[in-house]
């Protein structure tokens, strides 16, 4: 059984994100290291739950869109290109929040004018793409699916 702090933090990793920013006294540099350290104690840790298996599988059957916005998904892939793609983003937004992580702000709180370039960190970005000629029955055995019915978005079904 997963508890009910692990079912919010799959729905509602961002939000995770932020809390992990408020308590956080330390460079935003070595933030990533905390997010990191975060979610690999609660899902990779090895327990007799599982725990990582309770992620909904994103997969042919179940994709992008079958999820609300932000919904933390496992993805079994390899990566595609793996060229240097080192990308901006700003790290600390307006208000005390935490950028990055696909986290943004809305229209209006920020303009170009108002951003502090001294918060901007770089990231690499990878690409990576389903597994190809995967067999479903073989798919199924190294990652099953979970129920993710309670994940879905409202107005999809499959």
């Amino acid at each position: 059984m997963v508890s009910a702090q692990t079912v919010a933090e799959i729905c509602n990793p961002t939000g995770v994100i932020q809390h992990l920013y408020d308590n956080y006294d330390g460079s935003d540099d070595r933030f990533a290291s905390v997010v990191a350290s975060h979610f690999a104690a609660m899902f990779l840790e090895q327990d007799e739950h599982g725990t990582i298996h309770q992620l909904p599988s994103l997969d042919v059957h179940h994709p992008p869109e079958s999820y609300r916005h932000g919904t933390l998904v496992r993805f079994r892939a390899m990566v595609q290109d793996m060229s240097s793609s080192p990308e901006l983003y700003l790290a600390k937004l307006g208000n005390h929040r935490c950028g990055g992580w696909g986290i943004f702000t809305s229209q209006g709180d920020e303009t170009s004018d108002d951003v502090d370039y001294s918060n901007l960190l770089e990231s690499t970005t990878l690409w990576a793409v389903s597994v190809p000629g995967e067999s479903p029955w073989h798919a199924e055995e190294v990652s099953p699916s979970v129920p993710s019915k309670p994940l879905l978005h409202p107005s999809i079904i499959h």
